[in-house]
């Protein structure tokens, strides 16, 4: 998926099997995921793009939630960008309306919410709608958010607390 992940085991009874068994289950994903293998399921449906694509049901249910954040955002959150980053040669998070590279004000965003999909759409989309209307649409969906300008001022939106266990 082109990214890194980094597990934790924190059970005290085979520690090392279930280390083995999160590699696994994360080298099953990006095999399934990531746009930069061939026959992956994501490939699959980017290369067949107006046909139909028999896919896995984790892949299904991914997309599922894709369009439940493009909705959930006003299409700011956008999935479907793939042929800006492939122009631009990189990965880099781009305006859904314009494709051209995003230059919000925001160095950056880190979301807190009730799923970890839902703080990953609103972490993007907040990041593209800036400092003012991202922390409006972090509260707007309950979520909690801090969004640090190119300047390194940061400014808070929600409430952690509420995510406190």
């Amino acid at each position: 998926m082109g990214t890194t992940a980094h597990v934790v085991v924190t059970a005290a009874r085979e520690p090392d099997r279930l280390a083995e068994a999160a590699r696994a289950r994360v080298a099953e994903l990006e095999a399934r995921w990531s746009r930069f293998i061939p026959t992956s399921d994501v490939s699959r449906l980017n290369a067949l793009a107006s046909l139909p694509v028999v896919v896995a049901p984790e892949t299904f249910a991914l997309v599922q939630l894709a369009v439940e954040g493009w909705r959930m955002t006003g299409g700011r959150f956008d999935p479907t960008v793939l042929p800006a980053l492939v122009a631009a040669g990189y990965d880099r998070s781009f305006d859904p309306w314009t494709a051209a590279p995003a230059r919000t004000g925001l160095a950056g965003v880190c979301v807190v919410a009730s799923r970890g999909w839902r703080a990953e759409v609103l972490a993007k989309a907040a990041f593209l709608a800036g400092p003012v209307d991202g922390t409006a649409l972090v509260q707007q969906h309950g979520a909690a958010a801090l969004l640090v300008a190119d300047d390194g001022t940061a400014r808070a939106a929600g409430a952690v607390e509420q995510f406190a266990a």
